[in-house]
């Protein structure tokens, strides 16, 4: 069988299943070496390159697969947006990304790095088999191990976990989206400070009469402004003045009465003297 024939047959295979195909696999089927496949792979590759075709072949998860390149992806969702999978949310992307690195590791350890409990991510990971029981822990109570599978590798369209990008590149990025977004809160800020300020270039550009026209409607506004806080000043006043007459006519009802009672006490006093005289 010459190499074009088998690149031929390779490329059928791959084309009929959406999983990557290992190199054992297409042999068995195929019944010839892995040496031989290795080559009519080789063949196929080249093969799509020449002939500038819209898909590629890419070594995913310990196997071959046949993949569109990303320029073609906006289309594809159109056309399978009713059956693509549902994304992962942010706290199973979390928990997959610490026991991508830590692996293997126990529940307990992911959640002492997340600081919540994830529970509930771990039935979605395993039911969608991006995650799997490898073992027990040799400690107290003996927790289960978790790590990644071959669906997993699938997912992110790598071939094993050395292609994972290496912490040092991970925190490279995330300093510079900070860095980036800091210096965008800066922008931010310098621009809603200059809001209420004159452009120099504008003045100097503008007709004089405009300029007049805005300097007397900012000393129109001004003086709208300070007839409001006079009003206001002159109304809390006139509460103020009030509210001291009726506490002094309060003070003087007090006074009235109290004289009332002193003359009525004096009255009473003088009666029973003049009673005991009798």
């Amino acid at each position: 069988m010459d190499k074009e024939k088998l690149a031929n047959i390779i490329e059928a295979l791959l084309f009929a299943t959406d999983k990557p195909l290992p190199l054992n696999v297409l042999a068995e089927v195929i019944e010839k070496p892995v040496s031989e496949i290795k080559e009519g792979l080789e063949k196929l590759d080249s093969k799509l390159k020449g002939t500038e075709a819209p898909i590629k072949l890419e070594q995913i998860a310990g196997g071959y697969q046949l993949v569109t390149y990303p320029e073609y992806a906006q289309y594809i969702k159109k056309l399978y947006k009713n059956k693509l999978l549902a994304r992962l949310s942010k706290p199973a992307l979390e928990v997959l990304a610490i026991i991508a690195y830590k692996q293997p590791v126990t529940k307990q350890e992911v959640e002492l790095i997340r600081g919540v409990n994830s529970d509930g991510v771990y039935h979605t990971l395993l039911e969608r088999k991006l995650i799997k029981i490898v073992g027990r822990k040799d400690s107290p109570g003996r927790p289960l191990l978790y790590g990644t599978t071959k669906e997993f590798l699938q997912y992110l369209g790598i071939n094993s976990l050395d292609d994972l990008p290496k912490m040092e590149e991970v925190k490279n990025i995330l300093e510079k989206e900070e860095y980036i977004e800091n210096w965008q809160q800066k922008i931010d800020n310098e621009q809603n400070q200059q809001i209420s300020l004159f452009d120099e270039n504008e003045i100097k550009n503008r007709p004089e009469q405009n300029i007049s026209d805005d300097v007397e409607t900012q000393i129109k506004e001004t003086k709208k402004d300070e007839d409001v806080t006079e009003t206001e000043e002159n109304i809390d006043k006139n509460q103020e003045e009030k509210m001291q007459e009726n506490a002094d006519n309060e003070k003087d009802i007090d006074i009235e009465e109290i004289g009332k009672d002193y003359n009525n006490d004096e009255e009473e006093e003088e009666e029973e003297e003049e009673e005991e005289e009798d």
